[in-house]
């Protein structure tokens, strides 16, 4: 039931770009995304030994723990897959120098968690879960910037930031997630650290492309219109591919004679899409850091307590 519901919900955001958001199966899929994960809530309600205990859910560092598996996930290490698609459509990289462009990020992803693991006995775990998110968010926050000014040197110190909180998080957010449970569920909580790790990069590649495809396409469109409205038909089919990263076969649909005056268009609106696309991603990373932080700052559940809620 979880593994469809996902399915459903990722389907409907994908899809979603190409049919119309309005379109019914769009409503169908999201709806049917969660009835599914509704019903996967009650049918581990009604189990013995349930794949999930929702009874640890009443536990407020348990659920700060989840979320900022959830937030690092969905806000730093996603990004390891969006961030190349700029280096290469927005900075006209090549595929071998997109990836050695992305060192930045690895290099200070690699260094933070010996940099963490010397902070862990100085502040409380919450303190670090809000200062790697604060960091993710700060990050991201700049490469939006960065990518509007143009240039690889700013891009790069700004994914850095990106990369040190997520080098600050990477560990530590199993680490406390493992924290709130007794010993004798440590399977439990394993799976559900994966499955909110994997679940958050599915949903934040379904809803972050989404936002990337829909507004390059309706910039694109302005920008089209402002040209006296030609090849307005062929927007979304030129967006989507610019969007995956194939600007060759995006300027395949339109006559040789405007591929100059196209080209530079696509460009910049995806460079505008990328934007919003790390605005959004910025903001939700600094919440999820004033969320975790909050909640997180509860004390561990007793394993008594989770026993007799149980």
């Amino acid at each position: 039931m979880f593994s469809a519901s996902l399915l459903c919900l990722i389907w409907g955001l994908i899809e979603a770009n190409r049919i119309g958001w309005s379109n019914p199966l769009t409503y169908a899929r999201l709806i049917g995304g969660a009835l599914l994960l509704g019903l996967f809530v009650l049918i581990e309600r009604m189990q013995q030994r349930p794949m999930v205990d929702l009874q640890l859910f009443k536990h407020p560092r348990f659920i700060g723990a989840l979320l900022g598996m959830f937030a690092y996930a969905g806000c730093a290490q996603v990004m390891m897959t969006f961030l190349p698609f700029y280096l290469q459509n927005g900075l006209g990289f090549s595929a071998i120098a997109s990836g050695l462009g992305m060192l930045p990020f690895a290099l200070t992803m690699l260094i933070c968690p010996r940099i963490g693991a010397r902070l862990a006995s100085r502040f409380e775990p919450a303190t670090l879960m809000a200062a790697g998110l604060t960091l993710v968010g700060s990050g991201n926050l700049l490469s939006a910037w960065a990518v509007n000014s143009g240039g690889y040197l700013p891009f790069a110190l700004a994914i850095a930031v990106t990369g040190a909180g997520a080098g600050l998080l990477n560990g530590d957010t199993q680490k406390n997630i493992m924290a709130c449970v007794p010993r004798d569920r440590a399977g439990m909580a394993s799976g559900m650290s994966t499955t909110m790790r994997f679940s958050a990069i599915m949903l934040a590649i379904g809803v972050f492309g989404a936002l990337l495809a829909s507004h390059t396409e309706l910039l694109l469109r302005n920008s089209l219109s402002a040209q006296g409205g030609q090849w307005l038909d062929q927007t979304r089919g030129i967006a989507s591919r610019v969007v995956a990263g194939d600007m060759a076969a995006a300027l395949g649909l339109l006559p040789e004679t405007a591929h100059s005056v196209v080209e530079p268009l696509a460009r910049q609106a995806f460079v505008g899409g990328f934007s919003l696309l790390l605005l959004v991603a910025g903001l939700l990373a600094l919440l999820g850091a004033l969320v975790v932080g909050t909640l997180m700052r509860n004390p561990i559940p007793a394993p008594n307590a989770i026993s007799a809620s149980a």
